[in-house]
C-alpha cells in the first residue's frame, strides 16, 4: 500500500544514495530512526517523526522528515584535540546542496519541502536535517 510519507521517504533514500557526497553513501542510506555514531562507514537514515495538519487549512498537512547522516570520526591522539570540525560542516552543506534541486520535484505535484534546519552533532560526527513539507492532509483527503 502506498502513502505520501512512505513514497517521500523512499524517494529521499534513493536520491541520497545517488547524490549525497557524489554517491559516497550508496547502499548506506536506511529507512528508520537511528542514533549514535558510525565508526566504519558513511551512513544515513531517513524517517518521519510526526505529522501535523496545516494550521491555516486542515485540508493540508505539514509532515516533517528527518535525515541523520554520519561519517567515520578520525582517530587522533588525545594531544590533538579538539578534532577539526570541517568534515562534519562539509557533510551538512553537502546534504543541503544535495536536496535543493529536488525540493519541489521529488514527488511532483504531491508534496513540496525545504530544508528547515541542519544541526551538527560533533560528538557522534554527524548531522541532522529537518525537512519542512506541505501536502494534502491524509485525515481529510476527499473532504
Amino acid at each position: 500500500m502506498s502513502n505520501i510519507l512512505t513514497d517521500w521517504r523512499k524517494a529521499l533514500v534513493a536520491h541520497l544514495e545517488d547524490n549525497l557526497q557524489g554517491g559516497d553513501f550508496k547502499g548506506n542510506v536506511l529507512s528508520g530512526e537511528r542514533d549514535g555514531e558510525s565508526k566504519d562507514r558513511k551512513l544515513a537514515c531517513v524517517f518521519v517523526p510526526s505529522i501535523q495538519e496545516f494550521a491555516q487549512n486542515i485540508l493540508f498537512a505539514t509532515p516533517p522528515m528527518v535525515i541523520r547522516a554520519w561519517i567515520p570520526k578520525p582517530k587522533l591522539p588525545k594531544a590533538q584535540q579538539p578534532v577539526d570540525p570541517e568534515p562534519v560542516e562539509q557533510l551538512g552543506v553537502d546534504l543541503m546542496s544535495c536536496l535543493e534541486p529536488v525540493e519541489a520535484t521529488l514527488l511532483a505535484g504531491r508534496l513540496f519541502f525545504r530544508v528547515g534546519s541542519v544541526d551538527f552533532d560533533y560528538a557522534d560526527w554527524g548531522v541532522q536535517a529537518s525537512l519542512v513539507s506541505f501536502t494534502d492532509n491524509p485525515a481529510t483527503f476527499g473532504a
